[in-house]
Formats: C-alpha cells, sequence, structure tokens
C-alpha cells in the first residue's frame, strides 16, 4: 500500500459531492473490515512482529488518504486498524486489560476478536514483537485469561 500513491478515484469529480463521500465512506469501511479479517483467518497460521509493523505503515497511508480526501471523518474508518496495529506493536499487551485505558485507547478493538487472535499465538502459531520467550508467553496467557473473564462478564 505503501508504495506510489496516486490520486484515488479521479473520476469521483464527476459525480455529486455527497455520493462521492458516500463511495469513499463505503469504499474504506470495506478495507478496513477486509485488514481486520485477515490476522484471524483460519489459513494464516503466524503473523509475525514484521507483519503488524507493516500493517502499521499501511494503516499510516490509508490515513492519509482520507486525511487528504476531503471527506469528513473518514480517517474514523480506519480507527479498529490503527488501535490493533498500535497494541500488537506496543512494548506490552497489559494495557488492554486495565478497563479505562481499553476504552481510551483500544475502545475499537472487540475483546472476543483479540482473544481469536492471541489464542493463536498462545498454540504457538504466531510471533509478536514485545516481550521474549517465557515472559511473552506468560503475558499473552494473562491478557487472554483476563479479555475471556470480560466477555463472560466475570
Amino acid at each position: 500500500l505503501s508504495r506510489g500513491r496516486r490520486p484515488p478515484f479521479p473520476r469521483l469529480a464527476s459525480i455529486p459531492a455527497k455520493v462521492a463521500s458516500a463511495l469513499h465512506y463505503t469504499t474504506c469501511k470495506h478495507i478496513s473490515h477486509r485488514l481486520l479479517k485477515l490476522p484471524a483467518n483460519q489459513r494464516v497460521k503466524k503473523v509475525s512482529f514484521e507483519a503488524w509493523a507493516r500493517m502499521s505503515a499501511d494503516v499510516a497511508v490509508l490515513e492519509s488518504f482520507a486525511d487528504d480526501s476531503g471527506v469528513p471523518d473518514l480517517r474514523e474508518c480506519f480507527k479498529p486498524n490503527r488501535q490493533l496495529a498500535d497494541l500488537m506493536t506496543g512494548e506490552s499487551l497489559m494495557p488492554i486489560t486495565d478497563e479505562v485505558v481499553r476504552f481510551q485507547r483500544y475502545g475499537s478493538i472487540e475483546p472476543s476478536y483479540l482473544i481469536q487472535i492471541l489464542e493463536k499465538y498462545k498454540s504457538g502459531s504466531t510471533s509478536f514483537g514485545f516481550g521474549t520467550g517465557s515472559k511473552r508467553a506468560r503475558e499473552v496467557s494473562d491478557v487472554v485469561k483476563k479479555l475471556k473473564e470480560l466477555v463472560r462478564g466475570d
């Protein structure tokens, strides 16, 4: 995504502004949704830290496109992607277990979705860039346990 940006949708200039804005919004929501589905896909066996870093860079390009589009609040389409990329490339996963931090910084990430991604790590099929060895595995286990309690309402 971050290679060779060129003006997108050049023919939108000939349609009404409201229609063009709706098309931008619908397209960006679709792209966001598809990107979010990738890590949880059954065919994805491993998601490395480098993959999360690349996703973060791709989201930055999409956010830049949204900002340059002139469509109000278009950047919001990519909010869940940004929050997920920031969490997964951050120093620790533990902040998401704090209710206040979770709502302020990661409110667009569904806990059940995050559990699904982290369960892949617990089974040994995924690698992330935070922590090392058993410390990382322990952190993931602790976060999954707390998120499951949240989902169950414990």
